[in-house]
């Protein structure tokens, strides 16, 4: 059996609507559910004429982000396992619309049903259709969340914030994470990200290596990973 064969069989289990989909409903969602693995730092294409639809992280980890033509680049959402995003912007979007991208930070399996399909079911079944408005406020939320740490905090907040989180998801305090990874998420250089880290190495807070940095002084770290910017209080 194949893995989108395998998750057919499971989605009773992704989708808390589907006791109140007819038999024709459900068997709609699972011809057209597409199922493929993404490795770690690869980018997630979507196979089909509209790209549109409902994703679901099924295992790894999702980082959602917009990018400039200078290459600089900002995180505004990371999913998870279980995490569900609808993907409403890509088909109608203009020439000067923002897409967003989406980059596997890990080994991810994902989920997809294209919008077709997955509304001329909602359209019928309103437990469907509240858990897509569900889904879309979900990932807005997120995304203003996101954009909240990156607006209102300060680089060293949002550098430690990252730091903590790596090392969480690690369960480790010596993590695998380069200067333009973290540049990248808090959308600034990898020349200004670097400052801060030396700083911090300089404060006996961490230490560094080639892609590696380490975590020596934990409280202090966290101290700085919630501090917010004076205006940020105010």
């Amino acid at each position: 059996m194949n893995l989108t064969e395998t998750y057919r069989s499971r989605l009773a289990e992704l989708f808390p609507f589907w006791a109140a989909l007819s038999a024709e409903q459900q068997e709609r969602l699972k011809n057209a559910l597409q199922v493929k693995c993404v490795g770690k730092n690869e980018l997630v294409a979507i196979e089909s004429r509209c790209k549109d639809g409902l994703l679901l992280v099924l295992e790894g980890r999702l980082r959602v982000y917009i990018s400039a033509e200078n290459g600089r680049e900002i995180s505004i959402l990371f999913l998870t396992r279980g995490d569900p995003f609808s993907i409403i912007t890509v088909d109608n979007a203009g020439p000067f619309d923002i897409v967003p991208q989406l980059q596997a930070t890990e080994r991810t399996v994902l989920a997809y049903i294209p919008k077709a399909d997955f509304v001329s079911v909602a359209y019928c079944v309103p437990q469907a259709s509240e858990y897509l408005l569900n889904v879309a406020a979900r990932n807005a939320q997120g995304i203003l969340n996101c954009i909240e740490k990156h607006l209102f905090s300060s680089l060293r907040h949002g550098v430690a914030r990252i730091i903590l989180e790596q090392a969480e998801r690690d369960k480790s305090d010596s993590i695998h994470i380069t200067h333009e990874q973290i540049a990248n998420h808090l959308g600034t250089t990898r020349e200004v990200v670097s400052r801060e880290v030396e700083q911090l190495r300089y404060a006996g807070i961490i230490s560094t290596a080639r892609g590696r940095i380490g975590i020596l002084d934990r409280a202090r770290l966290s101290i700085l990973g919630v501090m917010r910017t004076s205006s940020a209080k105010q």
